[in-house]
């Protein structure tokens, strides 16, 4: 028993002890500066063509080989709408943001798919799967269940 009682401090004293251990991160190099990953740079593009416009209806076309890009748009009435036509999408997803730094009374209202599927209103903010190859509609204008204004300049972001 007086063996067991000497045994178990120095059971406990060894326990204790650390190993130096020196470990080096993959984003780290030698010296211990991180080496800092790189983001890709993408050119945005600002789609500056010429709209058509139907009554209160700006309708623009855009080709898919453009994208990323930013449309700036500018409502001078209270019941316009703004259609984006993207020509020529293959990619399996498409991602929009409204930006609307004026806090205007607008909305993303839909989408048209190139399988004819609709769907909408949407959040000012998506990333939304893309059902078949083709033309892809995107519909802007002002939220009708909201009061403000809706006249102004705002932009679209597609990727």
């Amino acid at each position: 028993m007086k063996k067991l009682l000497l045994l178990i401090p120095l059971f406990m004293i060894s326990c204790q002890k650390e190993k130096n251990v020196i470990t080096q991160h993959a984003n780290q190099d030698s010296t211990g500066n991180q080496n800092k990953p790189q983001k890709e740079s993408v050119a945005i593009k600002v789609i500056e063509n010429k709209p058509v416009t139907n009554k209160d209806e700006i309708i623009r076309t855009v080709d898919a080989s453009q994208i990323p890009f930013i449309l700036n748009e500018n409502f001078t009435k209270d019941e316009q709408v703004l259609s984006l036509k993207i020509t020529n999408y293959t990619k399996p997803s498409i991602k929009v943001n409204l930006i609307n730094k004026n806090h205007l009374n607008l909305r993303f209202t839909g989408i048209k798919l190139p399988d004819g599927s609709e769907d909408g209103p949407l959040p000012d903010e998506i990333s939304y799967k893309i059902k078949g190859k083709g033309e892809v509609w995107l519909f802007f204008s002002r939220n009708t269940m909201a009061e403000g204004a809706s006249k102004g300049n705002f932009s679209v972001k597609v990727e």
